[in-house]
């Protein structure tokens, strides 16, 4: 049975999600909740070994826009009245 494709597939679905799931939690840990593009953006990540490269990355980083090369977004600029 452990040899049987299905088995495999099944197993390595449960790595990826449970890869995705750590790499939320670290980074939440460090950045607060992702936005939804983010959220998206690991949700479509079916390769574990780039999860692996991207929990590495989150002691690199310093926000989710990082984590994907992706501009942060422009800070506002606050006028006194």
């Amino acid at each position: 049975m452990r040899e049987s494709s299905g088995y495999q597939m099944i197993l390595a679905e449960g790595r990826l999600e449970e890869a995705r799931k750590l790499l939320l939690i670290l980074g939440e840990s460090k950045f607060g909740s992702p936005d939804h593009l983010t959220a998206a953006a690991l949700n479509a990540i079916n390769d574990i070994e780039q999860l692996e490269l991207l929990a590495k990355r989150l002691i690199e980083i310093n926000s989710w826009q990082e984590l994907f090369h992706r501009p942060a977004p422009p800070a506002r600029i606050r006028r006194n009245k």
